[in-house]
């Protein structure tokens, strides 16, 4: 797959300390620069102080303090345009419904390698917004 150009900031938010440092790594191969967090709360401390200059958000969907869901709800709350990629090794179809019912419309299954992730910023830019 041809990697697409990334450009300004991307947030991840995973619990795994592997996980989010390969996500983050993937990024940066694509031209990002990666901000991370280590939690859901985390997440949406670093989006309320560096919001417009981030461009995507991976979130793990099962997160201490705050889990994917909660986090989306607040990142659309405080910017409808957020660009929102939910990444889980979950496939809870209740759950992802409710993310599809709140709008989500990029979801990768982990594992994932830098031609799924290609493959859905693909489809977000392509949405416009997701």
């Amino acid at each position: 797959m041809k990697s697409i150009g990334g450009r300004g900031c991307a947030l991840v938010a995973d619990d795994s300390d592997f996980s989010r440092t390969v996500i983050a790594r993937l990024l940066e191969h694509l031209g990002y620069e990666a901000l991370q967090a280590c939690d859901g709360a985390e997440a949406v401390e670093i989006y309320q102080r560096r919001g417009p200059s981030i461009e995507l958000v991976l979130l793990d969907y099962e997160m201490p303090r705050m889990n994917g869901v909660e986090v989306y709800r607040r990142l659309k709350e405080m910017d409808r345009g957020a660009r929102v990629i939910m990444c889980s090794g979950s496939s809870d179809r209740r759950e992802l419904e409710e993310l599809v019912n709140m709008g989500l419309v990029n979801f990768i299954p982990k594992p994932f390698g830098l031609d799924a992730l290609t493959s859905a910023i693909d489809k977000m830019n392509k949405q416009g917004s997701a």
